[in-house]
């Protein structure tokens, strides 16, 4: 059993060495770079209401001619678009006010609910046979397929169920000030 044990420890070590040495790691040259900059920073005091997960398959095609359109020179992409989607209540613009004496919050001037969209685009299948896709046409394809995730996003029944949960939030937040003896409104 010990030999057999000896020669299996042997077989793997041999293999293990082999692979190391016999694996190309003369041909590998990288170098990266990374300038990070922080835009902005700021306080925010957002109530996210609703958050929902959204994925397209945006195909775009287009055909330029050139020569008297003679010669077509079609460009084809697609573009997997996913998306995680908020439905957020700033909630910095809400006006209230503190009635001590009658243990009352008037809360006014609710915003209405804007969304925030943080998209993930995959570009697939980019054909264009003559004049390749520059930047600003890539620029472009993406602009366009988040402005279609906004327009779902944008949709009454979204809004509507973020509006539906930011009421069931402050029914949470009365039911809790009538336990400590205050009242809340909503104007």
């Amino acid at each position: 059993m010990k030999n057999f044990l000896l020669a299996l420890f042997t077989l793997i070590l041999g293999i293990v060495v082999g692979r190391y040495f016999l694996t190309d790691k003369g041909n590998i040259s990288r170098e990266e770079q990374a300038d990070i900059i922080v835009e902005k920073i700021e306080e925010v005091n957002k109530l996210i209401s609703l958050e929902g997960s959204f994925a397209e398959v945006y195909t775009f095609e287009q055909t330029q001619k050139l020569f008297f359109d003679l010669i077509p020179i079609p460009k084809k992409a697609i573009v997997i678009a996913k998306a995680k989607t908020y439905v957020a209540y700033d909630l910095s613009k809400m006006d209230y006010r503190l009635d001590e004496k009658n243990k009352t919050v008037h809360l006014e001037n609710i915003p209405e609910p804007e969304i925030i969209i943080d998209p993930e685009l995959q570009f697939y299948d980019l054909q264009a046979d003559i004049i390749p896709f520059n930047k600003k046409e890539l620029s472009l394809l993406n602009k366009r397929a988040t402005e279609l995730l906004r327009e779902e996003a944008e949709k009454e029944e979204f809004l509507n169920l973020a509006r539906k949960n930011l009421q069931l939030n402050l029914e949470k937040i009365i039911f809790t000030a009538n336990q400590l003896g205050w009242e809340v409104n909503q104007d």
